[in-house]
């Protein structure tokens, strides 16, 4: 605790910047400044540890949850003070991201729900993302076979006898005893075109359907041909019913209507936009249905793609992570805000040139010199309160706020990696963090909780 005070009384001084150089810090709290960084909770989970931890604006840890799995990934902090977070467990699918399992442990660590999503048919990943009615949006991968590929107008050329993995969106509402069910669910597989085999059901004009996705369109197929998409993160819009699906190997994003039936989610009509599950929007590479050319190639393996919470700074914008890990030329990432042609209703708007809009981002932040923020992998984006953003460089487990004239207010440098723990003085390896989440001092989770923090 006095560490603690200590760190208090030198952001009081407005001394903690010259402080911090001086002993040169390479893990933990690297930099603060003072009055301009915002102060509450920040929660991220090492990809190679078990714990998922929760720090103060000084980096001290005021919580920590354990697992018997290392994470699928994402990890949330709900208003009861539960961790709901995902845990990789074997199965007969491989891929980044790979899950299996969610867990719900509540503040005292205690496992209060579990359930295995993974079988010889599908696998849990990456996400799952706590709705406002207390159920789970999550995605699997779900294996349909070659045949089925091939029928559904895949070029055999490029498909092996794995087949393809298309990914499916789940709704699971929690049930007592560690049970689930399955609410909703809508698939990619249901809403494609390609223009190779005049005699499959799915043929037709690709750059006239922006709502479906060419099968054939490879951007970045990654290790695995049967990865067909790599969705990598999940959003939820309540106001609108809609949702947000990150493709890394796409390098797109897609919107879709969250209201419809499971039924309506296979087709092209019903639910509040008429559209069934076909995509409201996309954003990120035109080239994918044949309406844009390299330069008009944005994202290159984005991840946390998300909607700027109401009263929020840019509410209604989407943010997202730019990694640039298969952009031409110099390799760097940056964070990407957008403002998506939508209407009050929601209804998204295409442009004359055939093209979902904008031609450019809103906002973007790019490091100085520019080649200082990459991450090829991981990583994530949110937009502060108090107009800040906090962005998660994921493969060197940097952590950093920037305010609104993009000046770095605030650095931490995840000290967990695969060996337990780094060594202050000396540059982490293998410290890889997916995403990290900043929670307000009045957040409901920390209500009559003892949030006194330890080095």
């Amino acid at each position: 605790m006095m560490l603690k005070s200590l760190c208090y009384v030198l952001i009081f001084m407005g001394l903690i910047d010259s402080v911090l150089a001086q002993n040169l810090r390479t893990i933990g709290l690297i930099d603060k400044v003072p009055s301009m960084s915002s102060e509450g909770y920040t929660l991220f989970t090492p990809t190679s540890s078990k714990s998922t931890f929760l720090i103060d604006s000084c980096g001290f840890l005021v919580k920590q949850w354990s697992s018997a799995h290392v994470p699928g990934q994402s990890a949330y902090l709900l208003a009861d003070g539960s961790l709901l977070r995902t845990a990789r467990i074997p199965g007969n699918f491989t891929g980044g991201g790979i899950g299996g399992r969610i867990e719900k442990i509540d503040w005292d660590g205690n496992l209060i729900w579990a359930v295995n999503l993974a079988n010889d048919i599908f696998h849990q990943h990456h996400v799952a993302h706590p709705m406002p009615n207390g159920n789970i949006l999550t995605v699997v991968w779900y294996k349909y076979s070659r045949e089925q590929a091939i029928l559904k107008g895949f070029n055999p050329a490029k498909l092996t006898n794995q087949g393809i993995w298309s990914d499916r969106i789940m709704e699971i509402r929690p049930l007592p005893d560690n049970g689930y069910e399955i609410v909703w669910e809508w698939d990619f597989w249901d809403h494609t075109i390609q223009d190779l085999d005049p005699l499959k059901e799915n043929f037709g004009d690709v750059a006239a359907h922006p709502e479906r996705l060419d099968v054939n369109f490879f951007e970045d197929p990654g290790a695995n041909p049967a990865e067909w998409l790599h969705v990598n993160a999940l959003d939820y819009n309540e106001k609108l019913d809609q949702i947000i699906a990150s493709s890394k190997y796409h390098n797109e994003i897609y919107i879709i209507d969250h209201s419809t039936t499971t039924e309506e989610a296979k087709g092209r009509s019903g639910g509040r936009y008429g559209k069934g599950g076909d995509f409201l929007y996309r954003w990120g590479n035109p080239r994918s249905y044949r309406q844009g050319t390299s330069s008009d190639h944005w994202l290159f393996g984005q991840h946390d793609a998300q909607w700027i919470d109401e009263g929020l700074p840019g509410e209604g914008n989407i943010l997202m992570f730019n990694n640039g890990s298969n952009r031409l030329g110099t390799l760097y990432s940056a964070v990407e805000e957008i403002q998506p042609p939508v209407d009050a209703n929601g209804n998204y708007i295409i442009g004359s040139n055939g093209r979902f809009g904008p031609e450019k981002p809103f906002w973007s932040y790019t490091a100085d010199p520019v080649t200082s923020l990459y991450s090829a992998r991981v990583s994530g984006a949110q937009r502060l309160k108090n107009g800040n953003t906090l962005i998660c460089e994921g493969n060197k487990g940097n952590f950093i706020e920037i305010d609104e004239n993009k000046r770095v207010v605030w650095r931490y440098r995840n000290p967990v990696n695969n060996f337990g723990g780094a060594t202050q003085g000396i540059v982490p390896q293998n410290n890889d963090v997916f995403k990290v989440s900043r929670y307000e001092l009045n957040h409901p989770a920390f209500e009559g909780r003892n949030l006194s923090g330890s080095a």
